[in-house]
């Protein structure tokens, strides 16, 4: 066992840098882990309380096991650790002082509420104080090219890959007549892929100190190819069949009139996806010009306000003639059949008052009013 003895004149730094790192990884956790769940938590799919819990299990794992590799290049990658051979405090004060201006900056930014790199940050540092240090030949700058490289790379390698999978999923999902059930098929798929990916990096890229140096490249495609046919299968068997239970309780709740989502589309296509078997039964012998009647009316509304638009704009030009019928409409429902529709009505001659000029644009704000308390 190797025993480390630090100097008491250098102890104060080691203890700077430990309490620093802390307040360090705080500020990353606030500004970055927004990167890895916003789109998540966004969608809807987690809640932030979801999100932070897996954020602090996911990200802390990420760090032991595949976060070596990336710290040993900061360490000794980017600045000629050999120059410092005879001037240990030199770079101890430099590396504390890295770590002081990447977190105040971390932390800085991320009270601004501006989404910045941690990497960026602490790479930014390291270079800030080898120049200040040793100048120009203090700097590894051909591995500092890799490195500021890789920063347009990544962007536009993950923008490439995100535009594939969203035409893959547009085109074999979203555009398909039963989107839910077949987004449900594809759904193992997706797991064990990801999985895949992920374990393959562990395996592969992670630390020595855990031993990943030892698996042959063999055993890293057998390990990480095994589980993620593993994860399909449990995906497949027992989180699909949850899921298509739980989405169609859910439809059956809300029924075919209720729309908790902005999307009507979405919940339209749920709602295709439930065998008629299973429909809710309050909806039997209902007729359906009936059950489309929120559709209409919300039609109408938008043609309504669209109408209201162009008047008032009529009327701040000096255009309007409150004389001539001005774009009037006239909803007619007819609920015996279930018939919406709006008509062109004509209006009463009226005075120059501009009180009376804008009856015609009252008149389809009310319908608005009225179809949007219908469909609540």
């Amino acid at each position: 066992m190797v025993e480390i003895v630090i100097p008491n004149e250098y102890l104060w730094m080691v203890i700077v840098g430990f309490i620093v790192a802390f307040v360090l990884a705080f500020g990353l956790g606030a500004n970055d882990v927004a990167n890895s769940f916003g789109t998540s938590v966004g969608s809807g799919v987690l809640t932030l309380r979801t999100a932070c819990i897996l954020a602090t299990i996911f990200e802390t794992l990420g760090a032991v096991l595949i976060g070596y590799r990336v710290s040993d290049t900061i360490r000794k990658g980017i600045i000629d650790v050999e120059l410092y051979r005879n001037q240990t405090e030199l770079l101890m004060v430099g590396q504390v002082s890295a770590l002081t201006g990447s977190c105040v900056w971390l932390i800085a930014a991320t009270v601004l509420r501006l989404p910045v790199s941690g990497t960026h940050s602490i790479v930014g540092a390291t270079i800030g104080f080898a120049l200040v240090a040793k100048g120009a030949s203090g700097v590894n700058w051909a591995r500092l090219g890799l490195i500021i490289g890789s920063w347009f790379i990544s962007p536009i390698t993950s923008g490439a890959v995100s535009t594939g999978l969203f035409f893959v999923v547009k085109y074999f999902i979203l555009t398909k007549e039963n989107q839910l059930e077949i987004g449900l098929r594809f759904l193992p798929i997706f797991y064990g892929v990801t999985l895949v990916i992920n374990l393959f990096s562990v395996f592969y890229e992670g630390s020595n100190l855990l031993g990943f140096d030892r698996i042959p490249l063999w055993g890293v495609f057998i390990l990480s190819f095994g589980m993620g046919i593993i994860c399909c299968l449990l995906v497949r068997f027992l989180m699909v069949p949850w899921m298509r239970r739980k989405i169609q309780k859910e439809v059956l709740y809300e029924g075919p009139g209720d729309t908790k989502s902005e999307d009507s589309k979405v919940k339209y296509t749920f709602q295709k996806s439930v065998p008629n078997s299973k429909r809710n039964s309050l909806t039997d012998g209902i007729d359906p010009k009936m059950l489309s009647l929120p559709e209409k009316i919300t039609e109408v509304a938008h043609e309504l306000e669209l109408q209201e638009k162009e008047n008032m704009e009529k009327i701040q030009n000096g255009s309007f003639d409150s004389t001539r019928n001005e774009n009037g409409l006239n909803l007619n429902v007819n609920f015996s059949n279930g018939d919406i529709s709006p008509q062109k009505k004509r209006c009463p001659p009226m005075s120059a008052a501009p009180l009376v000029a804008m009856l015609p644009l009252s008149v389809p704000s009310l319908y608005s009013t009225i179809a949007r308390i219908l469909l609540t």
